[in-house]
C-alpha cells in the first residue's frame, strides 16, 4: 500500500514539475515561418520537421542548454503537403501541424506529449502518463515477438496503472504505450 501512495505521489510530483515550452509557429511570407520556443528554464532542445510520410527533412540538436529560442525557416525546399514541426525540450514534446500549399502555409494547434514514467519495483510494473492531449491510449506487453497482454486505457489526463507480473516465468520484456500516435517502449528482465 505504502509503494501505491508513494506511486501517486511521484505522479503528482512528475505533473507539478513538467516543462511546458510554448512554440508558436507564425506565417510571415507564403513560403517563411517564424519559430518561437519559450521555456520555464534552460533545458536541453532538439528541433524537427517530418513529412506525412514519415521521411525527416530537417532535425536540429541546440548546443547548450537553451531557454528561449527564435529563427525564420525557409520552407521553399519543402513540396505542397502535410508536416510536422516538433520541439523537444528534455522529457516534453511540443509540435505544431503545417500545411504547405502553394503560396500559403497553415499552422495547426500545438500537440504536447511527455513521456510516460516506467517504473519496475521486483514483479510490479507501474506506469504514469500525463495525456495532455486526451486521446484513447493503448498499452501492451511483449515476451521476445508475442504480444502476451493488450488493453486500452482509455482517454483521462492522469494515467497511473500498475502491472502484476508475478506469473510471468524470468525472462526479457518489452512494455509499450501507444499514445497521441507515438509509441513509448520499456525494455525490463523479470528474474
Amino acid at each position: 500500500m505504502k509503494a501505491i501512495a508513494l506511486f501517486f505521489v511521484l505522479a503528482a510530483a512528475t505533473a507539478a514539475g513538467v516543462e511546458r515550452p510554448t512554440l508558436n509557429v507564425i506565417p510571415v511570407s507564403p513560403d517563411k515561418v517564424y519559430v518561437t520556443l519559450l521555456n520555464e528554464k534552460p533545458a536541453r532542445v532538439e528541433i524537427s520537421v517530418t513529412a506525412s510520410d514519415g521521411q525527416l527533412v530537417y532535425f536540429k540538436h541546440l548546443r547548450g542548454e537553451r531557454q528561449e529560442y527564435r529563427k525564420v525557416f525557409d520552407l521553399t525546399p519543402l513540396e505542397n503537403g502535410q508536416y510536422s514541426l516538433a520541439v523537444r525540450v528534455n522529457a516534453t514534446t511540443i509540435s505544431r501541424k503545417l500545411t504547405v500549399q502553394k503560396n500559403q502555409i497553415t499552422v495547426g494547434a500545438p500537440l504536447v506529449n511527455l513521456e510516460p514514467m516506467f517504473i519496475l519495483n521486483g514483479r510490479l510494473l507501474k506506469l504514469s502518463y500525463l495525456n495532455f492531449e486526451q486521446e484513447n491510449l493503448s498499452f501492451g506487453l511483449y515476451q521476445e515477438d508475442e504480444q502476451i497482454h493488450n488493453m486500452s486505457l482509455g482517454s483521462n489526463f492522469v494515467q497511473n496503472r500498475g502491472f502484476d507480473l508475478v506469473r510471468l516465468p524470468a525472462g526479457h520484456y518489452l512494455a509499450i504505450l501507444n499514445a497521441n500516435g507515438e509509441e513509448f517502449q520499456y525494455g525490463f528482465d523479470l528474474k
